[in-house]
């Protein structure tokens, strides 16, 4: 069993001359972050502290999303990228289409076959060519002065090899670069999708849950002062494509929101506790930032991961946290894991 550490010695995730709950409860959340407290004992040493300074009952909820991206995740107010289970990670992009209200948005999207339901788009190929372009008058212009990423999450299977499925970047001068034309299966699964267009270059590349998969591909044949548009095509008989969310980000700093469900408190809440994932990355540059709603979300308050979130002004007993990422201009993004912790306190 971990053990509650109050002293510093080398190797101590805890820091130096530890002698108030304040600096306590930050020593548990640098054991949740780097993996060596579990959480059932987090949650025994919180509760005990967290008791003592406020004479609170204690409850939490847990983020895991290593298997679905609902687990107590508010998918309604998300508006960040879940890249599934493979990754495990939450992308802060900017929000294209959450493609979930069963009607495809003309404003973005040309297409034929294409069909839209709850929580995903299809598009199946039976003897000829179904596609769905990223076309639309609101679409992204992925010509931009400096790199961008389209993100996706997509399921993609060409069944026995009978059909194809063509991966393709235009122009509005009907120039088109074909990316990839696969007849073989690519990657069967629901998996994240990255096209990073670095028009400095006239190349693009293609990832596969961040794994290099088409790399270098010349877009010179695009014009330059032209929008470009990614399209997506399947052909013959039994090829099919599942689109989930899309996003992007381009040449402004791009935001999102992680949200839990909300969760009823016995009594009011005035603040709790958001402990940061055991892994996560602003190394592209952006921030990560918590927030706590004791008032079903009608008010968050911001704070910092680890620390008290004081909701005093807004006590109520409909409990929501949020993570805030931002992701700077022109880079490959921000993310967290999906499995993030939150406290509250309850009056007694």
């Amino acid at each position: 069993m971990a053990v509650l550490k109050t002293t510093h010695s080398d190797g101590d995730v805890f820091y130096a001359g530890i002698t108030t709950d304040t600096d306590k409860l930050n020593g548990i959340a640098t054991q949740i972050n780097t993996d060596t407290l579990g959480v059932a004992e987090a949650i025994g040493f919180i509760e005990t502290i967290f008791g003592d300074i406020v004479g609170s009952d204690i409850r939490q909820i847990q983020l895991d999303t290593s298997v679905d991206e609902t687990t107590n995740v508010d998918n309604t107010n998300t508006t960040a990228l879940w890249a599934g289970a493979g990754l495990d990670r939450w992308y802060f992009c900017d929000l294209i289409d959450n493609l979930d209200d069963s009607s495809i948005d003309a404003s973005l999207w040309s297409n034929s076959g294409a069909v839209e339901n709850t929580d995903s788009l299809t598009i199946t190929s039976a003897g000829g060519t179904e596609y769905i372009y990223l076309d639309g008058a609101s679409a992204p212009d992925l010509n931009q002065a400096s790199e961008c990423s389209l993100f996706w999450r997509a399921y993609v299977d060409t069944g026995a090899g009978t059909a194809n499925f063509i991966l393709q970047i235009a122009d509005e001068s009907a120039h088109v670069v074909t990316i990839k034309n696969q007849s073989e299966n690519w990657h069967p699964g629901t998996e994240l999708w990255e096209i990073r267009v670095r028009p400095g270059d006239n190349e693009l590349d293609v990832y596969h849950d961040e794994v290099s998969l088409v790399a270098d591909v010349d877009v010179s044949a695009l014009t330059d002062g032209d929008a470009w548009h990614i399209r997506l095509t399947v052909t013959g008989t039994g090829a099919s494509v599942i689109m989930y969310t899309i996003g992007w980000i381009g040449s402004s700093t791009a935001s999102a929101d992680l949200i839990t469900e909300t969760q009823t408190a016995d009594s009011n809440s005035q603040g709790g506790f958001l402990f940061d994932a055991v892994d996560s990355d602003t190394s592209n540059g952006g921030t990560h930032t918590p927030y706590y709603s004791s008032d079903i979300g009608a008010n968050y308050v911001s704070g910092t991961f680890g620390k008290r979130i004081s909701t005093a002004d807004y006590p109520g007993t409909g409990i929501k946290f949020k993570i805030n990422g931002t992701s700077t201009a022109n880079t490959r993004g921000t993310w967290t894991k999906g499995t993030v912790l939150g406290v509250w306190s309850e009056t007694t």
